[in-house]
């Protein structure tokens, strides 16, 4: 109920932990929909909201990214008008924007009145947003496993499995045509959390295909090097300032850095 999504924003005095966990909790709240639905058996959750949610990263994240089984059965649009009948009965305004067409398809989902009402924000207009993504056509290769979530309240999810999940994000750091700082933000949690895990590789040297990659295959001997030497010309002013305002707690900041990041990679 939109009461506790209220109460939640209220325990915290810091605006921006307020909003982050506002958020989060509205997050949860959509995923315990679509399990209600049934649409959780047809999608793989991945991404850095799904790290946050499975295994504590200590950041915040803003989307809710999966892509479609083998079977590609679900259909988003669909979903989402069942969201979008069902959370009003709870107590939210919502509205959505979508894009239902093409391999990578989104919705917006956004909460009126929601953040002025939890005092974040003083301009009754502005919104709090979430975005669904679902890739269509992901690339092959991928590993899953399932597991319960209970935070809030119950509910049953598909998601990568670690070595997919660092595939994913290696994928990101490579291949994303900006700096997005929380992509090195996971990427330094995976390599600092198990320092011994090797990336699907599979995956991986499919996800780079697709998106035209002209390096070399990525292999166990060489993972490595190539991320390193991408994180060495990386302007590292711009990965803190993006990931800045998601982080839990800042002083986890001074641990990192990009020398540690490195390190991490030797």
């Amino acid at each position: 109920m939109k009461e506790r999504a209220l109460s939640i924003a209220a325990e915290e005095k810091n605006p921006q932990l307020s909003f982050n966990k506002l958020r989060e909790y509205i997050q949860h709240v959509i995923l315990r929909e679509l399990f209600e639905q049934g649409s959780l058996d047809d999608i793989v959750f991945h991404g850095g909201t799904a790290l946050r949610i499975l295994f504590d990263l200590r950041r915040f994240s803003e989307d809710l990214d999966f892509h479609t089984r083998k079977n590609n059965k679900f259909d988003l649009k669909k979903a989402v008008n069942k969201i979008m009948n069902h959370l009003p009965q709870q107590g939210y305004r919502l509205s959505v924007k979508a894009n239902y067409k093409g391999a990578v398809q989104s919705a917006f989902l956004k909460f009126n009145n929601i953040l002025s009402e939890a005092d974040i924000s003083r301009q009754d207009e502005e919104k709090l947003r979430v975005k669904i993504e679902v890739d269509t056509k992901p690339p092959l290769g991928y590993n899953t496993e399932s597991s319960l979530i209970n935070k809030y309240f119950p509910f049953g999810i598909i998601h990568h499995d670690k070595a997919s999940f660092l595939a994913g994000k290696l994928h990101a750091v490579l291949q994303r045509s900006y700096t997005k700082g929380r992509d090195y933000y996971d990427l330094w949690f995976y390599l600092s959390r198990w320092r011994y895990l090797s990336p699907n590789f599979d995956y991986l040297n499919n996800a780079l295909k697709q998106t035209k990659y002209n390096g070399p295959s990525l292999k166990e001997d060489n993972w490595k090097k190539v991320t390193s030497s991408k994180i060495k010309k990386t302007d590292w002013k711009y990965v803190v300032n993006d990931i800045e305002p998601f982080i839990e707690n800042q002083n986890d900041l001074k641990v990192f850095t990009k020398q540690t990041m490195l390190t991490l990679l030797k």
